[in-house]
């Protein structure tokens, strides 16, 4: 039994296959920069105002990702820690993808 009454620190998975690390780091890029290239294109195929406001909506959605992924994937009792988006990737691909 827990002498303290808290949960035990789970940390985020180290995936071993290189099939689920490739899952993981492309999640992890596709959040981070997606939003930035999307407004780059934009910007210039159409404006700049049209560019800035994509991404502004961009980084919107993926901070959206970020917090369902956090939601899905961590325990519920490390909700209040911080992780970076290949932690929570690698949270996301070892529970789902790669079992």
């Amino acid at each position: 039994m827990n002498k303290y009454n808290f949960d035990f620190y789970e940390h985020p998975p180290v995936l071993k296959d290189t099939k689920c690390k490739l899952f993981a780091y492309l999640l992890t890029y596709g959040i981070k920069l997606m939003p930035l290239i999307i407004c780059l294109v934009i910007w210039y195929k159409f404006n700049w105002f049209y560019g800035l406001g994509s991404g502004l909506f961009g980084f919107l959605v993926s901070g959206i990702v970020r917090a369902k992924l956090r939601v899905l994937c961590v325990p519920p009792s490390q909700f209040e820690n911080n992780y970076s988006d290949f932690a929570l990737s690698s949270w996301y691909v070892d529970k789902y993808l790669c079992n």
